[in-house]
C-alpha cells in the first residue's frame, strides 16, 4: 500500500512528502531505465 501512497503524492502534486516523491520518481526512471535497456539489446 506504500507504492500506492508515493504514487498518489507524485502525481496529485502533494509536496507534504517530499521524500515519497523522490522514491518514486527514482523508482520509475530505473524501470524505465531497465526497459530502454532491454529494448536496445533485444533482438529483432
Amino acid at each position: 500500500m506504500r507504492c500506492h501512497s508515493k504514487q498518489r503524492s507524485a502525481t496529485h502534486g502533494s509536496l507534504g512528502e517530499p521524500d515519497k516523491i523522490v522514491e518514486y520518481a527514482s523508482t520509475q526512471i530505473s524501470k524505465l531505465a531497465d526497459e530502454l535497456a532491454n529494448a536496445i539489446t533485444s533482438e529483432p
